[in-house]
């Protein structure tokens, strides 16, 4: 038995296999719908996998080029594992180091803070580093082994602070996270040169390698929220025993990227990046309209701090098996939901700043739900994330879209670009710090100060926006 997937604008009797009745040969199913014949009869089935009975094929990103979907379906589930480790350690470090270990709200947000802008940084050399070794490969393959390693950091961390005490224990998570968001940094800026390569290799754009890969990312997420929960329960909540399990996905990552990339022996020229140009010139190639949705971007940005924080509060009123659940529904709706309102947002200028007026309110009310008496309770943890989901939803790409769109093209794009990374990198930075400060001398403080920079980025939005400030 065999089954095909059909997916054709034409009649496509030259394409389907001489086992299938001839009788389907003759009828001409369009590409909007998906089919597989199976059992002599032709079924509906979703298009990414289509199984016959030695293999599954996945549905193809790049046409006509197996050899560039291979490589994007490596870097896509070497993408997915590292989220699966990171999300299944960081679901339950905050509540570990705080209550086990007795750190204070400041020294989690300048931990997170500092991991944070290091990240930022590293995704702005990373590139660089491929094109002088002359293999982006290499360097994400670096990133992938850099990852693997640090995860038994995390699981020391009780026989760390037994030995050496609290303070080497601080250290010990400070370079652990370090290494971490580094290996994160160090692996995107390639992956995207990769894909990029990938993409002008098929003669395609890249615009559904990036879209396949950020789902495969999403879900990575999601499980790693899911499996976190589930081997917390199951090894009768033992924090060390789910860090040692987050060793097991980056261990399969580097071991199959290592096996699909290798001996891979493609390499670049050093591509220079030219003259030096002026940071005068740079500066005044931003026009105006760059700035006005910087500052504002920048001010929501305050508004982002870590999800330690959430994690933090979320323990004080519900039981700690379920709060990776948390996590697990504000990624189910911004996967349902991010592409729907992006394709609304790019109508008009007018739909645009509608979904990021909603969706500034949805923040303002996730950080008063997050910290309101009335809604101390697991359904208000719930509300709380379900609001979340729904503003980075409608604002995070919508945001990135619209800065972009004021930035210079050519020589200075990628130099913009890098700009706006480090500004950005920087004040999520910073927001761990306020964050971490602002929880140690009021309860549940940084959600109060999440109220207000929301609320000033939505003041700014309206007066940018009826003034003109933010026209394209």
């Amino acid at each position: 038995m065999n089954c095909f997937l059909i997916r054709y604008r034409c009649p496509f009797s030259s394409s389907i296999p001489s086992s299938i009745p001839s009788s389907i040969h003759n009828k001409n199913y369009i590409n909007y719908v998906n089919y597989v014949y199976c059992y002599g009869k032709i079924r509906k089935t979703q298009p990414l996998i289509v199984c016959t009975l030695k293999k599954i094929r996945i549905h193809h990103v790049f046409k006509n080029n197996p050899k560039c979907n291979d490589k994007l379906l490596a870097l896509s589930l070497g993408q997915m594992l590292c989220s699966i480790a990171t999300f299944m350690h960081d679901s339950y470090l905050p509540i570990y180091v705080q209550c086990e270990l007795g750190m204070s709200n400041s020294d989690i947000g300048i931990i997170q803070g500092i991991s944070q802008l290091l990240c930022q940084f590293t995704k702005g050399v990373s590139g660089v580093i491929g094109d002088i070794f002359g293999s982006q490969v290499k360097v994400v393959l670096f990133g992938t082994f850099l990852t693997l390693i640090c995860k038994p950091m995390f699981a020391l961390l009780s026989t760390v602070n037994n030995i050496a005490g609290l303070t080497a224990a601080l250290y010990w998570l400070f370079f652990a996270k370090l290494f971490d968001r580094i290996s994160k940094g160090i692996r995107e800026a390639p992956t995207k040169a990769i894909m990029n390569q990938l993409a002008n290799e098929s003669g395609e754009t890249p615009d559904k390698a990036y879209g396949f890969r950020q789902s495969i990312a999403t879900l990575g997420m999601m499980l790693g929220s899911t499996i976190a929960s589930f081997v917390f329960v199951i090894t009768g909540k033992d924090y060390i025993k789910t860090f040692i399990a987050s060793i097991i996905p980056p261990l399969i990552a580097f071991m199959w990227m290592f096996i699909k990339f290798g001996e891979d022996e493609s390499t670049s020229e050093f591509n220079k990046l030219g003259n030096n140009v002026p940071i005068s010139d740079i500066l005044h190639s931003l026009k105006p309209n760059y700035w006005y949705a910087l500052i504002m971007i920048s001010t929501l940005y305050f508004a982002r701090f870590d999800s330690s924080f959430i994690t933090l509060r979320a323990k004080n009123v519900m039981d700690k098996n379920y709060i990776p659940i948390l996590f697990l529904v504000s990624s189910f709706i911004q996967v349902v939901t991010t592409v729907p309102f992006s394709k609304f947002s790019s109508i008009s200028k007018e739909n645009r700043y509608l979904i990021l007026i909603i969706g500034f309110i949805f923040m303002i009310l996730s950080d008063i739900t997050f910290v309101c008496p009335l809604t101390a309770s697991p359904f208000g943890m719930f509300l709380a994330m379900i609001f979340l989901g729904f503003h980075m939803a409608m604002t995070h790409s919508v945001t990135q879209s619209m800065i972009a769109s004021f930035m210079p093209v050519g020589n200075l794009a990628g130099t913009a670009v890098s700009f706006t990374d480090f500004i950005l990198g920087f004040v999520l930075a910073t927001s761990n710090f306020v964050a971490g400060y602002l929880s140690d001398i009021i309860p549940n403080g940084c959600f109060i100060g999440g109220t207000v920079a929301t609320t000033l980025s939505l003041i700014m939005l309206i007066v940018f926006s009826s003034n003109g400030y933010l026209d394209n």
